[in-house]
């Protein structure tokens, strides 16, 4: 968990509300089943801002194929997001600490953001090919796969 001062440095504040900017034609807000509650509004991070709505395109391993960080911000990402499973399993957390942490290894210096991986695991990794049965879990022994009966 970040310390409290640094922690002080993340905050959201809504702007607008697309329904107070623009005026919708009458036809659209019955198509769309009421008024637009979209709303744009300012994430603060200790990296920098991001403006809502954002363009946050995939790294999925700590880069996005084939552009370069620079190009990234000249093409309007605001933060980009990496795959905390991909990078678990190569290069590893040891890398990513020893190159000053995610953003110095993308050479990103603006926000970033990771998911958890849940995804990945269970197509790549220890649920791979596996039904887990989540109904035995509390009965099985610390660390096991519980298998679906009839399953790999």
């Amino acid at each position: 968990m970040l310390p409290a001062a640094a922690r002080s440095d993340f905050g959201f504040a809504v702007e607008h509300r697309l329904a107070e900017t623009a005026t919708i034609a009458g036809g659209r807000l019955e198509a769309n089943g009421g008024p637009f509650l979209g709303r744009t509004g300012t994430i603060t991070t200790p990296h920098g801002t991001i403006r809502t709505p954002a363009f946050v395109p995939v790294g999925t391993a700590a880069t996005v194929k084939a552009v370069l960080p620079e190009s990234m911000a000249e093409l309007g990402a605001q933060a980009l997001l990496a795959n905390a499973y991909h990078l678990y399993l190569q290069p590893g957390a040891d890398v990513l600490d020893a190159a000053g942490g995610l953003g110095a290894f993308m050479n990103w210096s603006g926000p970033t953001f990771t998911d958890s991986g849940g995804f990945q695991v269970m197509s790549l990794g220890s649920g791979f090919r596996k039904v887990i049965d989540m109904s035995t879990v509390a009965a099985s022994a610390a660390g096991d796969d519980d298998v679906a009966t009839g399953k790999e």
